[in-house]
């Protein structure tokens, strides 16, 4: 809003040139020359204190560039067009600290177009500059404060009339669009500055007129004039500015003005609360909480975007909630609409079902979203909402479905993205039997409401009550959870309450110097996790941010059914780092959500992502939650086969190991946020003689002997998708956050060994589902070191499972829990136990699950065991070998591993970069066979080495990272 100003700005075009360049003269003619001035400290700060050469990229506007709402048109005559190319004439000369200069002469025409080789069309005219700036290398760039180009006006011999204020230069089409007025309320006062330029003649009379009243004539410039808002009626007004010459010349400018009245003062209708709330077939009431906002209109496709009178919102008494309730609505029809607030704030509704998009709708496939309602382009600008009255509901057919034990969920958490090629909601649903085939009992979708962009994660979220349209309709999204359902498969949304980004209204509402104002009802003006780049942080302190958790929570369960929610960091749920330790605050604010939603659904699943203290953790889970429980790194050591101090230890899942009162750990080998194990495996695999883990076969045998040591410890597990596959493109393949290879091809779904994988899984996901011995609470793990065991305990049945994580066969004291026949569950094969403490042979990558009743036996020849015995060096290598150190990056320990086809002497060294020699390892005589060095650092700097291993005939380096 404008309000009684007292500095007046000359420039017409955008608000920022006059920060970002200044000129001289002030008013030049297409046949002058012009001196610009660009502030690099000024606009977007993109060449702030760059200390190199400035170029500037430039064209023209004319009369002949066709503009649009705020863009005064195409460029023409550009002198460059290619970025990379420095032109002399382009160059700016350093006048100062962040001040550089452009030249434009001997005038403008010659610089851009005679001396180009170019000329203007018939009667076309020049009308701006166009300018952005740019370092040497074009990494660099000036621009305005919103990014855009920057211009500089261009006069006509003539008068010409200006309105040096208001600024129209914010608004599009400079005013010019009655979509877009300069907004003043009836307690205001606008100052108008008019300036008439004389540009080879003389100024007769300036005249202002307020639609076709004249309200001041002056004969000099600038013209001045305060116009108070009380003395005019409340509506839509035009003021014309027209300059005269002596010389019987004139030129005309104009803007539309809004004068608002104020609200009238009404309680809120009953039963309504904030949002959309649907009266009838026809009618809706709006209601949106606005504390400290004086002025709320609502305009939308029933109004064709104009502010009116009749559509300015009602204010309560105390000032805090607006409402507005529209009538004689077409049913079903659908309607954008949006907030003004005090005139310069356009938002959606924050509880919307449906947002349009004027950036990202445009790429959303019809196959995904078909119809998607049309944006008002030209009318308004940022997101808008959707309302629809009379919609049809949908008839759910899964009425009688339970939910899965909460101790026994296998979820399989998926980015949709990813999963399936169209990424909609029809193909998965379509898709389902490869799951409900693969045994889990709940699909996690990364989140799915609406966020910023398209191709997204999702954990950028905007608008909280709306599904984002890319993954498909309401209908659709509805329609697999119902299939889901009828499968026996929970749904489970991941949902991100600790932060939202800036297409947020509640964040737009109240926002100053790039950061939530103070005045925020719902955030903090900063965070310690948002500091790292996590949108603007809630504040889940405020009572109205628990409000409107509540009112989510309640809309995804009532409206969709869901079966629960994966809330995303909650350790950010207040101030308190994660590294703060015991945050009492945070437990008992995590513990009213919970409350609050099992409120509406007691066996609702509460799930929290919650890295802080382990008691937090143990607290919330006592109360009936879920955590999420990272065995990510263990696992990763496990499969590789380094178990050097406990490393992979898989005891950090187990929920008895870690002394929880319930199964409420999630544990998870992967996640969206893991390296997959198959990588860690090729690069990082160990070996001993034919038995190498960095080779594809045998990384996918311990894949399977890692689900029965993942499945079989009680508790719920988590799946991340196309592990069942063993998937193995890294998590940086086409960046963290870019799409991966999908697997429906031969190299996966249809490879062998790949669906040999998927069946190991299913079997032991069936265990875990339908075996109670497998959910049992009476149980003990040994997880600890290379050989690892698990002991369940039931009245149905004891399981004893074994296995062997080495790199080479080891004898395995088994410690069945009773002795008598027990069963081999994948074979078949029973054995009788006489001793409970009898040593079974288990070769590398092997495991066993023993049971004491003889179940169906899986399907034959399924798993990928450990080929032939292999003790150490047992079996000699054909060649020499040097492999890559691990860990790498290291601190301050790293392991060396080489083998050698016959006794050799052989020198193992370490150099930086420079070539130095930093250490010998080895300089003599090693016999045949696998050989492993461990190189302590600690006497060394963080940075890049080399070790390099010489033999007769043989020399090779390798590079490996110190990190501190």
């Amino acid at each position: 809003m404008f309000r009684n100003f007292t500095i007046f700005i000359v420039f017409l075009f955008v608000s920022v040139n006059a920060q970002v360049v200044t000129y001289t003269p002030e008013f030049a003619l297409q046949t002058d020359g012009i001196a610009i001035t660009f502030h690099a400290d000024e606009g977007n700060q993109g060449l702030l204190n760059y200390t190199g050469d400035v170029y500037a990229h430039t064209g023209l506007i004319t009369n002949l560039s066709a503009p649009s709402p705020g863009n005064p048109g195409a460029w023409r005559y550009g002198i460059q067009n290619d970025w990379g190319h420095n032109l002399a004439k382009l160059k700016l000369g350093r006048t100062g600290q962040n001040q550089y200069m452009l030249n434009v002469s001997p005038s403008i025409i010659d610089f851009y177009l005679t001396s180009e080789g170019k000329s203007l069309e018939p009667g076309e005219y020049i009308k701006m500059l166009a300018f952005v700036f740019r370092s040497e290398d074009g990494s660099l760039v000036g621009k305005t404060a919103d990014e855009g180009d920057i211009f500089v006006p261009v006069y006509q011999p003539g008068v010409t009339a200006v309105f040096s204020s208001p600024d129209l230069s914010t608004l599009p089409d400079n005013g010019l669009n009655q979509y877009f007025p300069v907004f003043l309320t009836s307690d205001e006062t606008l100052e108008i500055e008019a300036t008439a330029a004389e540009l080879g003649v003389t100024l007769a009379d300036l005249n202002l007129y307020l639609d076709d009243q004249l309200i001041v004539s002056s004969n000099i410039s600038p013209l001045q004039f305060s116009l108070p808002a009380a003395n005019y009626s409340d509506g839509m007004h035009e003021l014309f500015l027209i300059a005269n010459s002596t010389s019987s010349q004139s030129d005309t400018s104009s803007f539309y003005l809004y004068i608002s009245g104020a609200p009238d003062v009404a309680a809120l209708p009953g039963g309504v609360r904030e949002g959309i709330n649907y009266e009838d077939n026809s009618t809706a009431t709006l209601v949106i909480y606005a504390p400290g906002k004086k002025d709320i209109y609502v305009i939308g496709d029933f109004n064709d975007w104009y502010l009116e009178p009749e559509y300015q919102m009602n204010t309560t008494s105390d000032g805090e909630y607006f409402w507005l309730t529209l009538s004689g609505l077409t049913p079903q029809e659908e309607y954008a609409f949006q907030y003004l607030i005090d005139g310069d704030l356009r938002i959606a509704d924050p509880y919307t079902e449906i947002v349009l998009d004027p950036w990202n709708d445009q790429y959303i496939p019809a196959s995904n979203y078909p119809d998607i309602p049309a944006y008002p382009d030209g009318k308004s600008e940022e997101i808008a909402a959707v309302l629809q009255t009379a919609r049809s509901e949908y008839q759910w057919e899964a009425v009688d479905y339970n939910k899965p034990d909460k101790s026994n969920l296998i979820i399989y958490e998926m980015w949709l993205r990813n999963f399936v090629e169209s990424f909609n909601y029809q193909t998965l649903t379509d898709t389902l039997d490869y799951l409900a085939n693969l045994g889990v009992n709940a699909i996690e979708l990364m989140p799915n409401s609406e966020f910023e962009g398209n191709d997204s994660w999702g954990y950028n979220p905007s608008f909280y009550f709306a599904l984002d349209k890319y993954y498909g309709t309401r209908e659709m999204y509805k329609k697999f959870i119902d299939e889901c359902h009828k499968r026996d498969i929970a749904v489970i949304m991941d949902m991100v309450l600790n932060h939202s980004y800036g297409q947020s209204p509640l964040v737009r509402m109240y926002f100053e110097n790039g950061n939530p104002s103070p005045e925020n009802p719902w955030y903090n003006v900063t965070a310690p996790h948002t500091d790292a780049g996590w949108g603007y942080d809630f504040n889940h302190t405020s009572m109205q941010t628990q409000k409107f958790v509540d009112r989510i929570n309640e809309y995804w369960v009532t409206e969709y059914r869901i079966d629960g929610i994966r809330y995303d960091f909650t350790g950010g749920f207040t101030q308190t780092t994660s590294s703060g330790g015991y945050d009492q605050t945070r437990i008992d604010l995590l513990k009213r959500m919970a409350d609050e939603v099992w409120n509406i659904d007691p066996s609702f699943y509460v799930i929290l992502e919650h890295w802080t203290d382990t008691n937090e953790k143990k607290a919330l889970v006592s109360h009936g939650a879920m955590v999420w429980g990272e065995g990510k790194y263990n696992y990763q050591e496990a499969v590789m086969g380094w178990h050097e101090n406990g490393k992979s230890d898989l005891g950090r899942i187990s929920w008895i190991h870690q002394s929880y009162s319930a199964p409420g750990i999630i544990g998870y080998m992967e996640s969206h946020d893991e390296e997959r194990l198959m990588v860690k495996c090729d690069l990082y695999g160990n070996g001993s003689g034919n038995y190498q883990i960095q080779e594809e076969q045998t990384a996918l045998g311990r894949m399977d002997l890692a689900a029965a040591f993942f499945f079989s410890i009680p508790g719920p597990k988590m799946v991340w998708m196309f592990g069942e596959l063993g998937y193995d493109y890294s998590i940086d393949h086409n960046g963290r956050l870019g799409l991966k290879p999908f697997v429906w091809s031969d190299e996966f779904y249809f490879n062998a060994e790949r669906k040999r994988l998927y069946k190991v899984y299913s079997y032991l996901v069936k265990l875990k589902r339908d075996i109670p011995a497998f959910n049992t609470s009476d149980y003990s793990v040994d997880l600890y070191d290379a050989v690892k065991k698990i002991h369940l305990n039931h009245a149905d049945m004891n399981v004893t499972v074994l296995g062997n994580f080495d790199v080479v066969t080891r004898d395995v004291t088994a410690s069945f829990q009773n002795t008598g026949t027990w069963y081999d569950y994948f074979t078949g094969q029973s054995i009788n136990v006489t001793d409970v403490n009898m040593t079974l042979p288990i070769k590398a990558g092997d495991f066993n699950i023993y049971t004491t009743v003889q179940l169906p036996t899986p399907e034959q020849g399924i798993l990928l065991g450990a080929d032939e015995e292999n003790d150490s060096n047992d079996l000699i290598p054909n060649s020499v070998q040097l492999k890559q150190n691990y860990p790498n990056p290291f601190n301050p320990e790293t392991s060396i591993s080489f083998s050698l086809p016959s006794q050799s002497k052989v020198k193992l060294t370490v150099y930086n970069m420079l070539g130095e020699k930093v250490s010998d390892l080895i300089n003599g005589e090693l016999g045949a066979g696998n050989h492993a060095v461990i190189f302590n650092a600690g006497f060394l700097s963080s940075g890049i080495y080399y070790y390099k291993l010489e033999t007769e005939g043989y020399s090779e380096s390798r590079k490996m990272i110190l990190l501190k």
